[in-house]
């Protein structure tokens, strides 16, 4: 090995008995050398081919500088819509014999879209001028000169925010969870630096959210969970008595999110993101599953089941902790999705409909915006008796499908 003090360029030459162990490059030297871009996933080299096993030994064996070596061969930065310098620095890198090959390998990597011209002079290989006589002038074979440009990456659209659920306008003081969905992943960490609730003077609400350091994304870091302090919204608690409510009925508000908030590419947002929303009274009931209205599909048909509840229900809730039993206690595969404001689930079957009785299984875990769940309200006075209590893990509601219909 040896090094180029004045360059930093590190030179690697393997011993010629190493290095030509290798297969033979495809070119043959009866056909001369040639110059070529190799790729090998997402590195790029240059190669020289077609050396004959003699010229091949002597380079193993130099014990070149950078400056010898880019004499032999040097990759330039190709002029594009100006004059070409006089005398442009080759691209820096290391040069190695592998292979049936003499290869070059830049220090950093090539850069998509930009033009690179490689010149080798076989004129200048190891030996060839040595073996000239010293008492005429030899005039030096033309270079092996070849141009090239890696294709740049296609270009990727900004990243942005793609729904705020809940999608509804209006909702109710006791609000407890946001969800941010994005359209690409997202950096993580710091995230409440990027999104602020604003009152109706554009004013921003201190300590609205519960902050932790954990954040709640999504497996794919498209989904953000963006919880109301919890505290702030029980009644008769430390944070609420000390700092009062984040959300009052009646009033309007904003919730915003940064533009300047980077994806895991590092880039801002495309734009930043506004929901305004108002406030209505404080909504304490746990949803009730028997009011929910069930429209059954066409047997024979994979139209949908649609379900219709008489509040929005917290849209990823919904969306997981519903499903389709037939009459043998058997998973319906298919396809859920939420709508209408998060008052809508459908159900989209993998196969035809069959007559029959089916069951709609609801888990008791699921939630309206405010936090209450089938079991018990959020808001829970545990001095006061709750007037339903359900202790099963999920709720039933039977539907049939006909014949015919």
């Amino acid at each position: 090995m040896a090094t180029c003090p004045a360059s930093g360029l590190l030179l690697w030459i393997l011993p010629a008995a190493l290095a030509l162990t290798a297969s033979p490059a495809p070119s043959s030297a009866e056909e001369g050398p040639s110059v070529v871009l190799r790729r090998e996933g997402d590195e790029a080299s240059v190669e020289v081919r077609g050396l004959d096993l003699a010229d091949l030994r002597r380079l193993a064996a130099v014990d070149w500088d950078a400056r010898r070596w880019s004499s032999l061969l040097a990759i330039i930065v190709a002029a594009r819509g100006q004059a070409a310098r006089p005398d442009p620095p080759p691209v820096l890198g290391t040069y190695r014999v592998e292979g049936g090959v003499l290869r070059f390998r830049p220090r950093f990597p090539f850069v998509p879209g930009l033009r690179y011209r490689a010149a080798f002079h076989p004129g200048r290989l190891p030996g060839r001028v040595e073996a000239a006589p010293a008492t005429r002038s030899v005039a030096e074979p033309p270079p092996v000169t070849a141009e090239f440009a890696l294709p740049e990456p296609a270009p990727v659209a900004p990243t942005v925010v793609r729904q705020v659920y809940p999608s509804r306008s209006t909702l109710p003081e006791n609000q407890l969870r946001f969800y941010l969905h994005f359209s690409a992943p997202m950096r993580q960490g710091n995230v409440y630096d990027f999104i602020h609730l604003l009152d109706s003077t554009g004013r921003e609400i201190d300590g609205a959210f519960l902050r932790l350091d954990e954040e709640l994304w999504d497996r794919d870091g498209l989904r953000l969970t963006l919880l109301i302090d919890p505290g702030r919204i029980k009644r008769e608690v430390g944070p609420r008595e000390g700092f009062g409510p984040v959300l009052e009925a009646g009033k309007d508000y904003t919730l915003r999110i940064d533009a300047r908030w980077p994806d895991a590419r590092g880039r801002p947002l495309k734009e930043a993101y506004r929901k305004a929303f108002r406030t209505t009274a404080a909504d304490d009931a746990c949803p009730d599953v028997a009011a929910w209205r069930i429209g059954p599909p066409a047997a024979s048909s994979v139209a949908p089941l649609v379900v219709d509840s008489p509040e929005p229900l917290d849209h990823a809730l919904f969306a997981r902790l519903v499903r389709v039993q037939d009459a043998d206690g058997r998973d319906v595969p298919g396809r859920a999705d939420v709508s209408a404001e998060e008052t809508r689930w459908s159900f989209v079957p993998e196969r035809p409909w069959r007559p029959g009785r089916y069951r709609l299984i609801v888990d008791t875990a699921l939630e309206d915006l405010a936090g209450n769940n089938l079991r018990r309200p959020f808001e829970l006075d545990v001095f006061e008796p709750v007037s339903r209590r359900i202790e099963s893990r999920v709720v039933e509601r039977p539907f049939e499908i006909r014949p015919g219909s």
